[in-house]
Formats: structure tokens, C-alpha cells, sequence
């Protein structure tokens, strides 16, 4: 079996292990979760064997703080139609993720839908959800903040503002859309 990956996903690139390598220590200097490394490196058998000179596809790290730009997927003509999600590190460890969204639509708009959601989706590791709180101006914004205890965020996970039905759980319609922290200077 080759020790190349034959492509790393979005958000991740190549790193050549060297000798005195293991997942966990590239993961503690990478300052991510070790399942980031070991899910997006399929071509590796037996993660605790790993040689100099193979090739793990491993996340593009991030500096935090830092804030990506939800963009519509469609225009609705409506220009006030916008999200920014804010990634940190907390003092304790932990990361944080804020999200912030305004000038959406009702969400019955898309169909019956009863409110909004954040999404992130982390290559070989999975997604999660977690549904938006609005205020109750004209002009609503929909926000939360929730904490990982996980490092793991990096640059270019997919993240998401989309519909979702807080009783039947209908299929979301994907409203906002942008890669984690690669929209930044």
C-alpha cells in the first residue's frame, strides 16, 4: 500500500514525516485534535506506525482570532443579506465560534422553515449544527457563540447559515455559505 495520499481535501496540505514523528506530536505542534490527522490519511493503515518519509495530508492551521464573511449563495436582492463568523481561542483551551447574521429573510420564506442554523463541516471528521437565536428587531440578527473542546478548527472547514425546521427537521436550504479563515489577510 502506498504511504502518498493520492489527494488532500480542501483545507489541508502535505507534510513529510521526519524522524521522531508521530500523529500525536504533529497534532500537539499543529495545536489540532489527532482524529483530524488520522480520518484525512486513510492511506495510513496503523496510525501509531508511521516512517520517515511518508506523507500525511495534514489541516492548514490558523492563526486565532480571525473572522470569515458569509456570502448568499443566491442573491435576493436584499444587500443587507450577510454573515461573519468569528473564530478564538479561549483561555481555558477550548475554541469558540461565533456566529452573526443579518438582513436574512424570514426563514418561512424557503419553504416551512422556523428558523436558522450554523453549520460547520470538517473533512473525514463530520459536521454539526446548532440552531441561530434572533432578536427581535425590524431587521433581526440571528447569532450564537458555542465553544469546542477540541481543537479543531482550521482553515477552509465548510461553514454554513442555512433554514431548518425546529420540529420536523426538514432538509436545510443552504443561505450563507464560506471556507473557515481563508478570506482574511
Amino acid at each position: 500500500m502506498s504511504r502518498i495520499p493520492d489527494y488532500c481535501p480542501p483545507g489541508f496540505t502535505q507534510y513529510t514525516v521526519v524522524r521522531g514523528d508521530t500523529i500525536f506530536l504533529i497534532a500537539r505542534r499543529l495545536r489540532i485534535d489527532t482524529g483530524l490527522i488520522i480520518a484525512n490519511n486513510p492511506h495510513i493503515s496503523n496510525p501509531l506506525l508511521i516512517f520517515p518519509g511518508d506523507i500525511l495530508c495534514v489541516p492548514i492551521t490558523i492563526a486565532l482570532p480571525c473572522c470569515t464573511v458569509l456570502r448568499a449563495l443566491t442573491p435576493t436582492g436584499n444587500a443587507t443579506e450577510i454573515g461573519v463568523v468569528l473564530a478564538q481561542q479561549l483561555p481555558n483551551g477550548e475554541q469558540a465560534v461565533s456566529f452573526l447574521a443579518t438582513g436574512l429573510p424570514n426563514p418561512s420564506k424557503f419553504g416551512n422553515f422556523d428558523a436558522y442554523e450554523g453549520f460547520i463541516s470538517f473533512p473525514g471528521i463530520g459536521s454539526f449544527s446548532f440552531v441561530l437565536v434572533s432578536t427581535p428587531e425590524m431587521l433581526p440578527t440571528w447569532s450564537r457563540t458555542i465553544t469546542l473542546a477540541r481543537s479543531i478548527l482550521f482553515s477552509g472547514a465548510n461553514i454554513q447559515i442555512r433554514t431548518t425546521n425546529t420540529t420536523t427537521y426538514l432538509l436545510p436550504t443552504v443561505v450563507l455559505q464560506g471556507n473557515l479563515c481563508t478570506n482574511v489577510k
